[in-house]
């Protein structure tokens, strides 16, 4: 199931930072049409000033919550889907004539394919790899079906850090939080940094 997590920002930081976002999202206002569409595919294609990259595969595997089918998620997806099965035979049982044998079969189709496809699923944002962009609202960071969404007025801080030989871009929440990605070797720091700054009016720097 796809799933939107919002960081929300408190009052005082979104006061703080709506001049500068309103000033990010009026960079290509200025330009005519032409320009000002080319300026903005420059912007989506991660070239130009963009901040936009995919985490290391490898990486994201390793540093991840370990492989746990078996957590409330999954159990919920796999009733969901199992109770929608359930749903659709019942109603062909009842506008049309089955036999026992086929009853049956339905009814384990029903209780086999919710965890079937749970589990599919499961695994398939598991294995799938972060993405990392930017809009005018915020950084989105994507998994799978699942989105994150980090408001610039919710950043605290941020910098770039080394775990374990391996840089990576770290976000702190006004919460707390450390929102913490891996970067790729083409990617460029200076631009990140740019970025983050026009956006959050923040010099680098974390929290000791």
């Amino acid at each position: 199931m796809a799933s939107v997590l919002v960081a929300e920002p408190p009052r005082s930081a979104m006061v703080a930072a709506s001049s500068n976002k309103q000033q990010a999202s009026g960079d290509a206002a200025h330009l005519p049409g032409v320009v000002a569409m080319r300026y903005n595919v420059r912007l989506h294609n991660g070239r130009g000033r963009s901040m936009k990259w995919r985490e290391p595969w490898l990486l994201g595997l390793q540093h991840q919550p370990r492989f746990n089918p078996f957590q409330w998620q999954v159990l919920k997806t796999a009733l969901m889907v199992s109770g929608c099965f359930a749903v659709l035979a019942g109603v062909t049982v009842l506008t049309r004539e089955r036999s026992a044998s086929d009853i049956a079969l339905s009814l384990a189709i029903c209780v086999g394919m919710g965890p079937a496809i749970a589990l599919l699923t499961y695994i398939f944002h598991w294995l799938s790899p972060r993405k990392v962009d930017h809009g005018p609202n915020g950084i989105v960071i994507i998994k799978g079906e699942s989105i994150l969404l980090l408001p610039w007025q919710a950043i605290a801080s941020y910098g770039f850090v080394t775990v374990e030989g391996e840089g990576a871009l770290s976000l702190h929440d006004h919460a707390g939080v450390d929102h913490r990605v891996f970067l790729p070797d083409r990617v460029n720091r200076t631009v990140i940094e740019r970025t983050l700054r026009q956006h959050t009016g923040l010099a680098p720097g974390l929290p000791r």
